[in-house]
């Protein structure tokens, strides 16, 4: 069990789960269902309903306790037509040529 730090983009509540290792590592590559467990996990322990919520515009950070750092992971990247890079720090698109990107799932 790892413990990671949940909120959304648009609740203001911040909470801390225990999650499993392979749910994080699966959810931290962009695979969709683990990011919805963790969405579900976050919205049980808030007593939120879903209505109009989106389970991608959620941003956790996994607490490391040896180290006492937050790794943060956060999914905007992925849905935004112009930058859909596989990548978290890619040249081109951090210097806005998201085009050029050799990454980028939605070439034109």
């Amino acid at each position: 069990m790892v413990k990671i730090r949940v909120s959304h983009k648009f609740r203001k509540r911040t909470v801390e789960l225990d999650v499993p290792e392979e749910l994080l590592i699966k959810a931290e590559k962009g695979y969709r269902s683990p990011i919805y467990r963790i969405f579900e996990m976050y919205l049980a322990e808030c007593n939120y309903s879903r209505k109009n919520l989106q389970a991608q515009s959620i941003k956790f950070q996994r607490i490391e306790p040896s180290f006492n750092t937050i790794k943060s992971q956060s999914f905007a990247h992925r849905t935004d037509k112009f930058s859909a890079c596989n990548k978290e720090n890619c040249l081109f698109c951090e210097a806005g040529h998201f085009e050029r990107c050799p990454n980028n799932l939605h070439r034109y």
